[in-house]
């Protein structure tokens, strides 16, 4: 009766095997939960077998099909958003949906086209006109520049420039850097970290500008005061990206470093902060790889790796500073108090993990005096 109502079978029916999998998940009674999990799948299937058998019919028209049922349903979702949260791979794996990736990846571009021709259509967008063919029915030959494929191309580009600038700044580091002004090397570099200010505040205004859409089809006429909200919004939004996460600290890393380097009594503290950052640039690399088949699935499992960890680094973190504090009070009572000493405390005993038991010479020289 539910899909019996419903003119969009494709969303129906995965909405109908997300609900049921959800029920599934709470249900305690196992052989109520296999049958929900049974249904669950069933109702999936209907999903995958509906773009299956319209792409045996007629390929082009399960990417219509598709691109129709993305947005405009009649339930008002989004269904690859869905299909995501629900975490629905048997979707994704279907014929039907790996020809509607392709041709989206592709776009009007033929698959024929070799990639030294799209590396000088992305380097200089005029290429277009004298390389690319059209596909046969297509006259949209102006907007080839704007597939997937495409904009992967100019990814790659940009890496490229990117490394670029990590030679620039490594070079800015080890050889250039002084008390003094040197405008042919400092000038691009300032440059170059202006351009990265710049792209991260379009990011989040293109979050804002997607929530203005959305809120003027649902909500037209309310106060202008939900703007600041949405703003906040949209910046939670990007922050939830690692990735951003890291830019903005590189961005206020030079900022503060470049800031403390013109100060006489800070220069040191500048050159440390710039140091620092520049590492955390070189780190800002690895996002290049994350679509590599193989490097990419290890970086996430070391960022996985890294949560996991840091419940156990706490613990370390605990016994580390109880067995510093233990051994700074028996061998060395009634110390002076300052700020070198309170930063030695956890060195020497951070040092132990290592096997570094240099102590143990000056503790063996105590006893002895003592014994005599």
């Amino acid at each position: 009766m539910f899909l019996s109502r419903i003119k969009d079978l494709v969303v129906s029916a995965l909405i109908a095997g997300t609900i049921m999998e959800s029920i599934a998940n709470k249900t305690h009674n196992s052989r109520k939960k296999a049958i929900r999990k049974e249904n669950a799948s069933f109702y999936r299937s209907l999903t995958v077998g509906t773009m299956d058998a319209c792409y045996w019919d007629h390929k082009k028209t399960t990417v219509k099909l598709i691109d129709k049922r993305i947005k405009h349903n009649s339930w008002g979702v989004d269904f690859l958003a869905l299909a995501f949260e629900s975490k629905n791979s048997s979707i994704f794996n279907s014929e039907g949906m790996v020809f509607y990736t392709l041709s989206k990846w592709y776009g009007d571009i033929p698959k024929s086209t070799s990639m030294l021709t799209l590396l000088l259509c992305t380097l200089c967008p005029a290429f277009i006109w004298l390389f690319l063919k059209e596909k046969s029915g297509s006259n949209r030959k102006s907007d080839s520049h704007k597939g997937p494929h495409v904009a992967h191309e100019k990814n790659t580009c940009m890496y490229l420039v990117y490394c670029i600038f990590l030679g620039l700044y490594a070079h800015f580091m080890l050889i250039v850097l002084t008390f003094e002004f040197k405008w042919n090397w400092e000038v691009p570099l300032l440059v170059w970290i202006l351009a990265f200010f710049v792209e991260e505040a379009i990011q989040i205004a293109q979050f804002n500008n997607e929530q203005k859409n959305k809120s003027r089809k649902t909500q037209r006429g309310k106060s202008s005061c939900r703007s600041f909200h949405n703003l906040k919004k949209n910046v939670r939004l990007y922050l939830q990206d690692e990735w951003n996460v890291l830019d903005i600290c590189c961005i206020l890393g030079f900022i503060i470093g470049y800031t403390l380097r013109w100060i006489s009594a800070t220069y040191d503290y500048g050159r440390l902060f710039l140091s620092i950052n520049c590492m955390c640039f070189i780190w800002r690399f690895l996002q290049a790889f994350t679509l590599s088949k193989t490097i990419g699935p290890m970086l996430y499992m070391m960022f996985k790796m890294v949560k996991d960890l840091l419940p156990f680094l706490v613990i370390l973190c605990v016994a580390l500073f109880s067995y510093a504090v233990s051994a700074e009070a028996i061998l060395y009572p009634n110390s002076v108090w300052s700020i070198d000493f309170v930063l030695h405390i956890p060195v020497t005993a951070f040092w132990l993990i290592f096997g570094q038991l240099d102590f143990l010479e000056e503790l063996e020289s105590m006893i002895t005096k003592l014994c005599n």
